[in-house]
């Protein structure tokens, strides 16, 4: 097993080019307090950015893995049970903002980037939300 940020990736095959599975096992210990392992097989695209902005941050650039482990965070709901949907969904986006300044993403970029999970990140949540309680009901 793997500590974060180690993530190894493989691409997927038969899927769309920005799918990415990790390779094995990753163990994240995270500024909020959430321990949670990322399991062999978990399937990525990245960030979910518009076209013309993979010039300035390309998907598979310095913010690849801090995307890999927010979109973990996302489907999994990590720290809802402890903090409630709402606080973990912020915690999660904080927690990726930091990621992507510790994988050396700009500064600027790296906000535009958090800003946009916390305005759009929502539906995206909120699907794994309802997922997640349709599945306790």
């Amino acid at each position: 097993m793997r500590q974060y940020p180690d993530i190894p990736l493989e691409k997927v095959r038969n899927g769309k080019s920005t799918w990415w599975r990790v390779a094995e096992p990753v163990r994240c210990d995270d500024t909020d307090g959430s321990v949670y392992l990322i399991p062999r097989g978990f399937v990525s695209n990245f960030a979910n950015i518009p076209r013309f902005f993979f010039v300035v941050e390309p998907p598979h650039g310095a913010s690849a893995i801090p995307s890999v482990k927010h979109d973990y965070r996302y489907i999994h709901l990590v720290g809802a049970g402890k903090d409630g949907f709402r606080k973990a969904r912020r915690n999660s986006d904080a927690q990726y903002r930091a990621d992507l300044l510790e994988a050396g993403v700009r500064k600027p970029i790296a906000y535009l980037m958090y800003y946009g999970v916390r305005l759009l990140g929502w539906a995206w949540y909120w699907k794994h939300m309802i997922r997640r309680l349709r599945e306790l009901i």
